[in-house]
């Protein structure tokens, strides 16, 4: 170090650089109290650890027996035959897959859930077009008379029950066993897409909601049995909300009740199709008697119904209403109000009775 006139020693300032150069245990503390405060009580950093997870390989089959028909209305020929199809498909489906793993989006991206799996089995197997018609040409020469109409569409239903059955007899299912109510009961198929209810009114009629076949003539039905046929509408009322469908496929008619005083409170129960639920049975009570505005035609005379707090929701419509055996009323429409509940609405067996009589004298 220089020395300075002013300092011509330089001793003084060499001992003031030393001791600054110094850390002392004040200040290590000091410096560890700074470190402690800027230190977050949480340290929030994730820490990984190795673990394992399963990558499962799944093969799954399905097979279908396609039954078609080609028809040659100007030739006045349709051929009608059988073909099998199979579809194969491999899923990849990872099992205790961790969702704080840091490769999770790589990982479930490379793989398949068991839900996946369950929905490609329960969809349907596609047919393409092309392979009916290979299938056809290959095949064809066994062309028989176009017969007319209703018999063809008759042979397509027996054809098509038959396949039914032999499906059902490898299924298991649900029954009502000693319940001979539900024989009465046939899906609609509505025209414009969705489920409604009916059930025969004579051996080979079925009664339904004038809004369910609202706008067709032609409409498909499944009896309880799995069988499935055809029906014309044969007669409607918009105002009474009711409909006749005369039905290629003969069934167990329904007995009307017969008493002119129906008691509130007597317990009833309703079959129906609830969202495609097919086959759903609620139970209630008659809730009233009254009568009320026509559902279809505002301003129409009242139509005579029956109140319940029985559940029915859309698909239930056209449905029988039983008191024991009898039927008292027919599904017609709820109050879906904002904070209404169970305020369920049929049409009075007497206001059935008397669509019958003019519509079906027979019965």
């Amino acid at each position: 170090m220089a020395l300075s006139k002013a300092n011509p020693s330089g001793w003084v300032m060499l001992e003031s650089i030393v001791g600054d150069l110094v850390e002392t245990p004040d200040d290590r503390l000091r410096q560890a109290r700074e470190n402690l405060r800027n230190t977050p009580i949480l340290v929030d950093e994730p820490v990984y650890d190795a673990y394992a997870f399963e990558r499962a390989r799944i093969r799954s089959r399905k097979n279908a027996t396609v039954n078609y028909y080609v028809i040659d209305k100007p030739g006045r020929t349709y051929f009608k035959s059988t073909f099998d199809v199979e579809e194969e498909r491999s899923f990849t489906v990872a099992y205790n897959l961790h969702p704080e793993d840091r490769n999770f989006g790589e990982n479930i991206a490379s793989t398949q859930s068991e839900s996946d799996v369950v929905d490609w089995e329960e969809a349907p197997v596609e047919v393409r077009l092309s392979e009916i018609m290979a299938h056809y040409e290959r095949n064809r020469g066994g062309e028989k008379p176009l017969p007319s109409e209703a018999a063809l569409r008759g042979e397509m239903v027996k054809d098509k029950n038959r396949a039914i059955a032999s499906a059902k007899a490898e299924t298991y299912t649900a029954s009502a066993p000693g319940d001979p109510r539900f024989d009465h009961v046939v899906v609609v198929q509505m025209p414009g897409g969705g489920l409604g209810t009916g059930f025969y009114i004579s051996p080979n009629v079925v009664m339904t909601n004038w809004h369910v076949v609202e706008g067709g003539n032609f409409v498909e039905l499944t009896l309880f049995d799995g069988r499935e046929s055809f029906g014309k509408v044969i007669a409607k009322d918009a105002r009474l909300d009711l409909a006749l469908i005369r039905v290629e496929a003969r069934g167990k008619p329904v007995a009307l009740y017969d008493r002119s005083d129906l008691p509130i409170g007597s317990e009833l129960e309703i079959i129906g199709h609830p969202r495609g639920l097919t086959f759903t049975f609620t139970r209630g009570v008659v809730s009233a008697v009254r009568p009320g505005r026509s559902v279809n035609i505002p301003g129409a005379a009242d139509v005579l119904l029956v109140q319940t707090d029985a559940a029915i929701s859309p698909g239930n419509s056209g449905g029988p209403w039983f008191v024991d055996d009898k039927v008292v009323a027919v599904t017609s429409f709820m109050n879906g109000a904002e904070h209404s509940q169970n305020l369920n609405f049929g049409i009075h067996y007497g206001e059935v009775r008397e669509f019958l009589q003019e519509n079906l004298p027979a019965s």
